[in-house]
């Protein structure tokens, strides 16, 4: 990597996970966090290998930000393959898939599962702050 150079990390939200809702075009109702007790120390990991790279002065950091995105699924099949094509994936807390089929036979007509997931942005110079 050439000197000052910029390098953009985007990963996980350190502590925020994915979740899942019902959502209408005007109303959007939580049904859980998804867990996934693996998936916490890799990001750790992560947000440790970022700190050791600024503590040697391989990179400087110019700025980080949270964002989300939401994916709407028309239902629990396309829901369920959504999830089987992550690498680790999450997976619901107890009680949280009988709440969202309870609440999926409840839905308004257009309804759609909308799973919301929460990323870190980071910016990064390549060599020491001028």
């Amino acid at each position: 990597m050439k000197r000052n150079g910029h390098v953009i990390l985007v990963q996980p939200h350190q502590q925020r996970r994915p979740d899942v809702a019902i959502a209408t075009r005007t109303s959007r109702h939580p049904v859980a966090a998804l867990i996934n007790p693996v998936f916490q120390p890799l990001i750790d990991n992560a947000v440790a290998s970022i700190r050791t790279v600024v503590d040697e002065r391989r990179f400087t950091p110019v700025s980080t930000s949270n964002h989300q995105f939401r994916v709407q699924l028309p239902n629990t099949h396309q829901m369920d393959a959504y999830f089987r094509g992550g690498i680790r994936p999450p997976r619901f807390p107890p009680g949280g898939r009988r709440r969202l089929h309870e609440m999926w036979k409840a839905r308004a007509e257009g309804a759609q599962i909308e799973i919301t997931e929460h990323m870190t942005l980071v910016v990064m110079k390549a060599g020491p702050a001028d």
